[in-house]
């Protein structure tokens, strides 16, 4: 799940499991990874 904290997208990293970088930075990738 996505969650905007301060304009800032942040990911629970339980949803991202490979993307590690892209955590803070796109989240929409980290849930497409997650597939």
């Amino acid at each position: 799940m996505v969650v905007q904290a301060g304009g800032k997208a942040v990911i629970e990293r339980q949803q991202c499991f490979r993307c590690r970088a892209c955590t803070e930075i796109c989240p929409t990738k980290a849930i497409a990874y997650k597939k």
